[in-house]
């Protein structure tokens, strides 16, 4: 069973100015809708900004703004080009250094048997030198691949974890662009649909392939 886990953006700087960032501005703005702020629990401080919403978390420190989904994640488009994409807007002259958005993604095998077996025949093959050393029962596995899409580098790391006290799968998938210019910055935000289906379909076709029998 494929588990989405966490979605977010992180736009990097090499130093945000944090005292703009307070509540009225973000308003007057367009990036936070009034009824998103919930009463007590945003706070911006010198060296910190967090605003928690019903639908996504917004978080700005010096080198990092973030924004993490909360629900709803197949429909977050119009939230990371409103919210990162309106801080990139209204903020042009900011040292951006690069975009990243981030998927991640949980495997919970349906049936436990020979789940462990899968996982070795997949990302282990024979040829590889250290296959003989790693072919025990307490033995785990993952891998690494990356390539270009998107005009911008894509980042596949899938490893084993241990959670809900069974054997898993955590596929993590980067997408970062080292990238200063905001029409860039803005034109990657604006294919995050195509590049949720795109990395959905990669963590779809590792689970449909863990999962036979």
């Amino acid at each position: 069973m494929l588990l989405t886990d966490q979605v977010n953006s992180v736009l990097l700087a090499n130093s945000f100015n944090l005292p703009i960032f307070q509540q009225l501005w973000l308003l007057d703005n367009g990036i936070v809708k009034k009824e998103e702020f919930e009463a007590g629990n945003f706070f911006f401080t010198p060296v910190a900004a967090s605003v928690p919403t019903p639908a996504f978390n917004l978080l700005i420190v010096p080198e990092r703004a973030q924004t993490t989904i909360v629900n709803n994640i197949e429909n977050s488009q119009e939230i990371f080009e409103r919210v990162t994409g309106g801080i990139v807007s209204k903020l042009p002259h900011t040292p951006f250094t690069a975009i990243g958005l981030n998927f991640n993604y949980r495997i919970n095998p349906n049936s436990k048997e020979n789940f462990l077996k899968k996982c070795q025949q997949i990302f282990i093959g024979q040829e590889n030198p250290l296959c003989d050393e790693f072919d025990a029962e307490d033995c785990r596995f993952g891998t690494y691949m990356s390539k270009d899409v998107f005009d911008a580098r894509l980042r596949l790391d899938i490893k084993p974890i241990r959670q809900e006290d069974s054997d898993q799968i955590l596929v993590s998938c980067n997408l970062h662009a080292d990238e200063n210019q905001p029409d860039k910055i803005m034109n990657l935000l604006s294919n995050w649909t195509k590049i949720y289906e795109y990395t959905t379909l990669l963590a779809t076709k590792l689970d449909k392939k863990l999962e036979e029998a």
